[in-house]
């Protein structure tokens, strides 16, 4: 319990999501490595999901590890998830518009994102942000580290 009354997540736990963290980067990046040089003819396709994947795991975990560890900024950080969530989603609406306007058809974000050079870590943010806002309320509901 911290001074105002809220449990904060033990720092053991916090070393273990932190540990978590690294060691998915860790071995993604090693998968990423044993793909390139060893895969077959969809290599890209997995190494993208790969990357992807795990950039929406540590932003995920990143998330959770702040919730835990500052109940009392859990409101302010629900606030920041959202308002980047409705930024992306103004993102999707501003690249339909354009594309609309100036080649005749709505273009797809998605493809838009995986023609770019970095639309694996573009798309693993946007998975992640999309996912936070899904288990934010979740965690609300049933932390034990959630305000009191």
């Amino acid at each position: 319990m911290n001074a105002e009354g809220m449990e904060c997540m033990p720092k053991d736990v916090q070393k273990t999501i932190e540990y978590w963290i690294l060691s998915m980067g860790f071995f993604t990046l090693i998968a990423i490595f044993f793909l390139d040089r060893f895969g077959n003819e969809h290599k890209s396709a997995w190494i993208s999901l790969f990357s992807a994947g795990y950039v929406c795991f540590a932003y995920l975990m990143t998330i959770y590890l702040s919730y835990g560890r500052s109940p009392n900024f859990q409101k302010r950080l629900k606030a920041i998830i959202d308002s980047f969530a409705n930024f992306l989603a103004i993102c999707t609406l501003i690249v339909a518009y354009i594309s609309l306007e100036y080649y005749g058809k709505a273009g797809n974000l998605f493809e838009i994102i995986a023609k770019s050079g970095s639309g694996n870590i573009l798309a693993g943010v946007i998975f992640g942000v999309l996912l936070s806002r899904v288990l934010f309320p979740f965690w609300d509901l049933y932390s034990k580290y959630r305000k009191v």
